[in-house]
């Protein structure tokens, strides 16, 4: 601006005198040169008043999008037994369509070091996802977030649901060691060019963001501690060799402790849930609760794979042992047309397969084919014998709500473009106690 100040005051001063010359003669030099003055002074005044102006919104705004998830589940066979324990009137499990996920966001800086991110889903009502601050880029000090986002926490839950290989995360992270995301303050840094990532926070997990899906673990009480620590031992050919390991934990100072887990089915009914001294499903009194985390992935060309390994220690106030949940799962995946799952070093996590074909319409390219394949295994079962080691006998609704569950999953996905996914499920779902389900479940997806 002091640049245009320069050129622009000649110009103004050359053409106010010619404007100005033939009252000259008339009126005196001195009337001229008060003229003069008075016209560069307001001249003046609205240049200050377009220098402090505010910038358009859409210098603010870096990325406006969104993605919209159509899903369709059908439950192709159940037994009885988990259709009673549901509650179901009609003695079926539950299936059907659904919109999965239907988001829009913006991000984008006030400033050089100063991002924000918002983020609202519409599927089921509106509700908040990442509504966050972000300080960065401040010399030798960590990135600072605040607000509203994902615990620093799995493999898989940091990995957005945009990217994931199959249709449902695993029981691990439906909020069993992930609470998802919660209102707090991380910091997270990087070093060793990426090769050592970590990130600290502490979260509140009583923000209230709205109405929309229901959260399948839920914690009551005061603070939660989690963090971090990922590493990409090997990152070679721009991510077409990657083995990745990380660690995390979460200390939780909680009143309370639930499970309601479907079977990495989300338009279905629970297989597990934790049971009150009654012996109703509801939740358990704690004290606090520890999470712990291993995680595991790997990518070699066209194939990938990933595990991760979550138990969470329960301290109750009741005599005899604490429970203890353990979860695992291994999933591997193939590109029959020759891709890669990228991965991200910094951040820990798979992002955007890109096509190396894409379908834009007829006689085109036949987009990116994949192949996965998952197991996972969870054994809640010491929750039973903590709700009811103060009851008179065994109670079988309890007992059997906790039952180790096993599912298989396997898939294929077809990406027709960067931003465009078909994806086709089969899964296949054994509750100890209960019995077993299967499915099959599609979703058509795109973002932008």
């Amino acid at each position: 601006m002091a640049e245009y100040h320069r050129v622009a005051a000649p110009a103004l001063l050359a053409v106010a005198g010619g404007l100005t010359a033939p009252s000259a003669e008339a009126q005196g030099e001195a009337d001229v040169h008060d003229s003069i003055d008075k016209r560069l002074n307001n001249l003046e005044s609205q240049l200050e008043e377009i220098e402090g102006a505010q910038e358009p919104w859409s210098s603010y705004v870096s990325t406006f999008g969104g993605r919209i998830m159509y899903d369709q589940t059908f439950n192709t066979d159940s037994d009885q037994a988990l259709a009673d324990f549901a509650g179901n009137d009609d003695g079926k499990l539950e299936d059907g369509a659904e919109l999965r996920r239907v988001r829009f966001f913006a991000e984008g800086s006030v400033a050089p070091w100063l991002a924000y991110k918002l983020q609202l889903d519409f599927a089921g009502g509106v509700e908040a996802k990442d509504v966050y601050l972000l300080a960065h880029d401040l010399g030798n000090m960590p990135s600072i977030k605040i607000g509203h986002f994902k615990e620093p926490i799995s493999l898989q839950e940091q990995t957005s649901s945009k990217y994931i290989s199959l249709m449902s995360r695993t029981m691990l992270a439906d909020n069993v060691i992930s609470q998802g995301r919660g209102a707090g303050l991380m910091l997270s840094d990087h070093f060793a060019n990426e090769r050592v990532n970590l990130a600290l926070g502490l979260f509140n997990p009583s923000f209230d963001g709205g109405e929309g899906e229901t959260t399948s673990h839920s914690t009551d009480g005061e603070s939660v501690v989690t963090g971090r620590l990922t590493s990409p031992l090997v990152y070679e050919n721009d991510g077409q060799q990657v083995v990745h390991v990380g660690a995390s934990f979460s200390q939780r100072n909680v009143d309370t402790y639930s499970l309601g887990l479907e079977p990495e089915v989300h338009k279905t009914d629970d297989f597990v849930a934790t049971a009150n001294a009654n012996g109703n499903t509801g939740s358990i009194p704690v004290e606090d609760a520890l999470v712990l985390g291993a995680e595991l992935g790997a990518v070699l060309g066209p194939a990938h794979m990933q595990s991760e390994y979550g138990q969470v220690d329960l301290t109750t106030s009741r005599s005899g042992p604490d429970p203890s949940i353990d979860t695992y799962y291994i999933q591997g995946g193939f590109f029959l047309t020759g891709e890669s799952r990228p991965y991200d070093p910094a951040a820990g996590d798979f992002g955007r397969v890109q096509p190396d074909s894409p379908f834009t319409g007829v006689d085109t390219g036949t987009g990116a084919w994949e192949l996965v394949a998952r197991y996972s295994s969870l054994d809640a079962e010491e929750t039973a014998g903590a709700t009811l080691r103060d009851a008179d006998g065994p109670n079988t609704v309890a007992e059997e709500a906790v039952a180790e569950t096993t599912v298989t999953t396997l898939g294929v996905n077809w990406y027709p473009v960067a931003h465009a996914k078909w994806m086709l499920n089969y899964v296949d779902a054994d509750q100890d106690a209960l019995g077993d389900a299967s499915y099959v479940a599609t979703r058509f997806q795109i973002d932008f």
